[in-house]
């Protein structure tokens, strides 16, 4: 495979875990609406108070632009080329779910000998990383 090839190979691959990701953002962000919005109230109103202040407004505000910006991404998937397949989206769940059980195990471990709020960050920061080159490795061979 010559280099063009191989980049327009990558660039379609990055396409498809972008894809990804804003399918699952929709969901996530859908499902975190509905659980706290709910007349279930699986989200308590208390928690949503102590996260962004006693309206909630910043939590709801949060939850929509999510929504919005993968909604418009989502559109333009189908706009433009075909969906990722079922495959796709579960290798992406299952490989984001496992680096960030592996980021927050590395986190309890390191935040007692460190004790700074750049741990997590950082520790999230890498485990999206790895999962996007990780995806990305994958779906290539």
């Amino acid at each position: 495979m010559n280099e063009p090839e191989r980049y327009q190979q990558a660039l379609s691959n990055f396409q498809v875990y972008l894809d990804c990701g804003s399918i699952a953002m929709f969901v996530v962000a859908t499902g975190v609406l509905l659980a706290a919005f709910s007349p279930l109230h699986w989200i308590s109103p208390e928690f949503v108070a102590s996260v962004s202040g006693r309206s909630g407004y910043l939590f709801i505000i949060t939850m929509v632009a999510a929504m919005l910006t993968s909604g418009y991404q989502i559109t333009s998937i189908w706009s433009d080329r075909a969906m990722p397949t079922f495959l796709d989206m579960s290798f992406f769940c299952v490989i984001h779910l496992v680096a960030f059980l592996v980021s927050y195990m590395v986190m309890a471990m390191l935040l007692p000998i460190f004790q700074s709020s750049v741990v997590p960050f950082v520790c999230i920061v890498i485990a999206i990383f790895l999962s996007c080159i990780c995806f990305m490795r994958t779906r290539r061979s």
